[in-house]
């Protein structure tokens, strides 16, 4: 225990003693007014005293204090801080970052064991934060998702007090900083951030740097892009490419999707340069695409983690681009089209075929005010840019589109929608039977004219009465039609929504609305040209014409694949995932009876299946399952559920779990950053393999705490004021003696 004594001030507040600083001023004025007429030695003895009565009265205001302590004393913290972040597990010249640090560690023993006589070790550990740990349990891993190097010193500098203080800091890293410190201790310097770090530790900060620079790294630092896109509207992203080597270098960059490269170029590096490339795609599709950028393995590189990247892209449409040919004037092709018109989400280019390649007006054809038929234009130029295509009442022979529709019916099957629509010219009447375009309607057709015109009341199906199409559509509400279009049944895999209450064909109710899916696209058949009743019928009769549009709408967002049309949804937390961490999948079947189980796989890039399970449906038919500790990689996510007509729904979603991080992105030691930082803390950096932790820079005056301390106040001592009333005294003892009192 240590006593010692402590001379303090403790004012009175500041209004009291400028107060009292106004009023000595005041009294000084005076009394050298008072002695204008006196001699000179005199005035100066009387006004001495008086300047020195005052002074020690406003010293009095300050109330000095002895302060007698009782001291022990404290000792000193010394902080081991440990970087176990991902990088740290990164070999250079044949052992691990990691693993250098601890064998350090076991090396240091000695000099260790002699710092603990002196000192308090603490042993701390820090990737994306700081957290206390034995030293002995320090550089056992290194598996953090970053290095925050300034957040570990702002935490280590807040823990630290009075009774706690610091007499240094060890810091052993790689330098690979991939938060705030990236990239500084360049030009610029350290933050003032970390400059403020260092100041508030109170203690000399060391370093000591691991990991060796050199080698060969190429990569993919950064890409920079939008996490949804438009279909058919170009994706711009910006890509930057990474390279550290000792030769130039020419790599190709890749941007691809499912093996399938979407754009592509060549990028010229020189050691330590960073690069970047802008790449842009058109996407055909909407959904959720995995996307890739990668770029080449370069022999030695130090890792090859960093060399691609991949992202989540949801392509999504802004307007649905539908073009509705019409081979002649009608009542059902007049309210298709201005329910198509009213749809704001649909961007419509509709022709009325009006005139022929066979009408011969006589005049030139600058004269005329019909235009030809574009057909080339529309079914070879333009076709893959229409969302969905609708053929309503329209003879393609006279107009030679029979060229292209081989095309499309590959555009059906590569993804297009389809939808005919009956009338005098379509299906068999319009000898579509034999055409390519018959294999992929969701009706098989017959030769000849197939149109019959009869009275009657369409009944809704089995199927008709759960499928997204038929959502909110109450059949029996409507009008009867008059015509239909017989055809000779189901093509393989459609499914009839709408049939005839009592015509049959091959033993079942005649189709009259049918879809069906093929390859990546869909196709619908409406085999009557009279459902313009559905809507001119219920408005003369004090109705409105709701079920008609939601009937064209709802046909529309199922052929084109509208997810919130599709009987199964399956959606993944957006984000992704890391390595390990469970990824939670959410499933809503429509429609699903109670307690209804969906099975799902998840499949890897090259097909296989990595997890399968069970997910059981509520009575709402939703459902969720974790998948519980993924590896790496971009995945496809499939569930399937029997419906209960037979039929197995299924729904997909693409899946990312990030396969690296900022760590293996930018793996690189960074020795100047642990120099900068060492240099602005008052310690010292030195390379691993020559660190000596007996040589670091340490604060090491004393510390104490006090134990009981005794305050003795001048003012409430005799002495003080004696001395004041004796200044006092003598001033007024001379001015009586001299004549002036």
């Amino acid at each position: 225990m240590i006593r010692d004594s402590v001379f303090i001030l403790d004012p009175l507040p500041a209004g009291v003693l400028a107060l009292a600083a106004l009023v000595l001023a005041g009294a000084l004025v005076l009394t050298r007014r008072g002695l204008a007429r006196t001699s000179p030695g005199r005035r100066l003895v009387l006004l001495g005293l008086r300047v020195l009565a005052c002074a020690w009265l406003f010293f009095l205001l300050l109330q000095p204090t002895w302060l007698q302590r009782r001291l022990s004393p404290l000792r000193g913290r010394l902080a081991i801080v440990v970087d176990e972040s991902e990088s740290m597990s990164l070999a250079d010249g044949g052992s691990s970052r990691r693993e250098r640090v601890r064998r350090l560690l076991d090396a240091q023993a000695a000099a260790l064991s002699d710092l603990q006589r002196r000192f308090d070790l603490e042993g701390y550990r820090f990737s994306d934060r700081l957290s206390p740990a034995p030293l002995e349990d320090l550089a056992r891993a290194a598996n953090g998702p970053a290095t925050d190097i300034l957040s570990a010193l702002q935490q280590l500098a807040a823990a630290r007090t009075a009774e706690r203080p610091l007499s240094g800091v060890v810091l052993i890293s790689d330098g690979a900083d991939n938060a705030r410190l990236f990239g500084a201790a360049g030009r610029e310097g350290l933050p003032p951030a970390a400059r403020d770090a260092l100041e508030a530790l109170g203690a000399p900060l060391n370093a000591i740097g691991v990991g060796e620079g050199g080698g060969v790294d190429l990569s993919v630092q950064r890409v920079t892009a939008d996490d949804f896109a438009f279909v058919r509207n170009a994706v711009r992203l910006e890509v930057e490419v990474s390279y550290a080597g000792p030769e130039p270098v020419e790599v190709p960059l890749i941007l691809s999707d499912a093996g399938q490269t979407l754009a592509a170029t060549r990028v010229v590096l020189s050691g330590g340069e960073s690069r970047r490339v802008t790449l842009s795609f058109l996407p055909d599709q909407v959904g959720d695409r995995v996307l890739d950028v990668s770029v080449p393995v370069l022999p030695g590189e130090r890792t090859t983690a960093n060399n691609r990247r991949r992202w989540l892209l949801k392509v999504i449409r802004d307007k649905l681009r539908v073009l509705h040919v019409v081979g002649r004037p009608s009542w059902d092709v007049r309210f298709l089209r201005e329910a198509l018109r009213q749809n704001p989400n649909l961007d419509l280019i509709s022709f009325y075929i009006l005139r022929t390649p066979q009408d011969a007006p006589g005049v030139s054809e600058d004269e005329l005010s019909l235009i030809p038929f574009p057909v080339d234009k529309l079914f070879d130029e333009e076709l893959r840019g229409f969302d969905a295509v609708i053929f309503q009442n329209f003879d393609y022979r006279p107009y030679q589109v029979g060229f292209f529709l081989d095309g499309i019916a590959r555009y059906v099957e590569e993804g297009g929608a389809l939808w005919m629509i009956g009338g005098e010219q379509s299906f068999g009447a319009g000898g579509y039977a034999r055409t390519p375009l018959a294999n992929v309607l969701p009706v098989r057709l017959g030769d000849g004219d197939d149109r019959e015109v009869q009275e009657f009341s369409a009944q809704p199906t089995a199927a008709g009465m759960t499928h997204p199409i038929g959502e909110r559509i109450d059949w029996r509400e409507l009008p009867p039609l008059g015509s239909f279009h017989r055809a000779r049944g189901l093509a393989p895999g459609a499914v009839a929504l709408l049939a005839h209450p009592f015509e049959t064909v091959d033993g079942a109710a005649a189709p009259l609305l049918a879809v069906r899916s093929v390859g990546r696209g869909r196709s619908a058949a409406l085999l009557t040209d009279s459902a313009w009743r559905w809507r001119f019928w219920l408005i003369g009769r004090g109705g409105n014409a709701e079920p008609y549009t939601r009937l064209v709408e709802q046909v529309l967002r199922w052929l084109t694949r509208d997810p919130k049309m599709e009987p199964l949804e399956l959606e993944a937390e957006r984000g992704g995932s890391r390595p390990g961490e469970p990824l939670r999948l959410s499933l809503r079947a429509r429609g699903a009876p109670a307690n209804a189980r969906a099975r799902l796989e998840i499949q890897d890039a090259a097909g296989a299946t990595v997890h399968a399970a069970e997910i059981a449906l509520d009575e709402s038919g939703r459902g969720e399952m974790a998948w519980p500790a993924p590896a790496g990689g971009a995945f496809r996510a499939r569930a399937t559920l029997a419906a209960p007509d037979g039929a197995v729904q299924t729904a997909e979603t693409a899946l990312i779990v990030e396969e690296e991080g900022p760590e293996r992105s930018r793996p690189e030691p960074r020795p100047d950053l642990l120099r900068a930082l060492a240099a602005r803390g008052g310690g010292v950096f030195e390379d691993i393999e020559r660190a000596d932790l007996a040589a670091v820079a340490l604060r090491d005056e004393p510390a104490f705490r006090v134990e009981d301390a005794t305050r003795a106040l001048w003012l409430e001592q005799f002495w003080p004021a004696g001395l004041l009333g004796a200044l006092w005294f003598a001033e007024w003892w001379l001015r009586r003696r001299w004549g002036f009192a």
